[in-house]
C-alpha cells in the first residue's frame, strides 16, 4: 500500500512543497504525511488523523494511543539492526526515530520511506544509514 500511496501522491518523484499531496490535501508531504496517508487509505486511521515520531509518538487526536484494540505500541530503544536481528520488527510496522523520521518496515531489512532527498520509490529499499540508529517507537496494526 505504501508504494501505491507514494506513486499516487508523487508521480514525478518530487518532494515536500512540490508534491501532489500538497495539491490534494493542502499541506506539504513529508515522511510522516506519507505513512499517515497510507494508514488512512488502509482504513487504519481517519482522514484528518496522522502520526509522527521523535523520541515519542505524536498522534493527532489520539488516533493511535486511544485505540489499543487496533494498535500495539512498542518502545524497543534498540538499533534498527538489533531489532531486525531479534525479530522485533514485522512487515507493516511504522517506525519512529529520534532524528525525527518515520518509516514503514517492508520486511527483510527493507523500508518504505519518503523524504526531501529520496522522494518516493516504488519498491522498498535498504536504508543502511539507519542500521545503527535507535528505534524509539514501533506502531503495529493488529490485523484481525
Amino acid at each position: 500500500m505504501l508504494a501505491k500511496t507514494a506513486k499516487k501522491y508523487d508521480e514525478k518523484g518530487t518532494t515536500y512543497d512540490k508534491s501532489v499531496y500538497l495539491v490534494k490535501y493542502g499541506k506539504e508531504c513529508n515522511c510522516a504525511g506519507y505513512v499517515s496517508t497510507a494508514m488512512y487509505e488502509m482504513g487504519w486511521i481517519g482522514k484528518d488523523e496522522g502520526l509522527w515520531n521523535n523520541k515519542e509518538l505524536h498522534d493527532k487526536g489520539g488516533c493511535i494511543t486511544k485505540h489499543p484494540e487496533k494498535f500495539q505500541i512498542l518502545h524497543p530503544k534498540k538499533t534498527t539492526a538489533e531489532c531486525i536481528k531479534a525479530g522485533i520488527l514485522k512487515p507493516g510496522d511504522v517506525v519512529g526515530y529520534d532524528v525525527p523520521h518515520t518509516m514503514a518496515y517492508a520486511g527483510n531489512g527493507l523500508w518504505y520511506s519518503y523524504g526531501p532527498k529520496s522522494g518516493w520509490r516504488e519498491k522498498p529499499y535498504k536504508k543502511a544509514a539507519y542500521d545503527n540508529k535507535i528505534i524509539y517507537t514501533i506502531v503495529r496494526y493488529k490485523y484481525k
